[in-house]
């Protein structure tokens, strides 16, 4: 997650959850809400591979976001989240 340390530090300072919006996190944090977490040995994640899944690394570095978006599955739109200020 970009920003990742900034936005666990916020979570905390709020007191509140994060929660995972993507359709496969969101999943797996729902399945590990239902249960003890000492009864989870490993999860494993798969991936479509999306638009770049044969690229080589080397090219990753000149996406632009218009290619990020151009999922070969389903229409990707970017959202961008209205955070109320505190």
């Amino acid at each position: 997650m970009a920003a990742g340390e900034l936005v666990m530090a916020a979570a905390q300072k709020s007191g509140r959850p994060l929660l995972p919006v993507d359709s496969e996190h969101n999943a797996v944090h729902q399945c590990l809400r239902g249960g003890d977490l000492g009864e989870v040995r490993r999860l494993v994640l798969t991936a479509s591979g999306g638009p770049f899944r044969k690229a080589p690394l080397a090219a990753l570095k000149d996406v632009t976001p218009g290619q990020a978006l151009a999922h070969p599955n389903w229409r990707m739109e970017i959202v961008l989240p209205s955070i109320p200020q505190r």
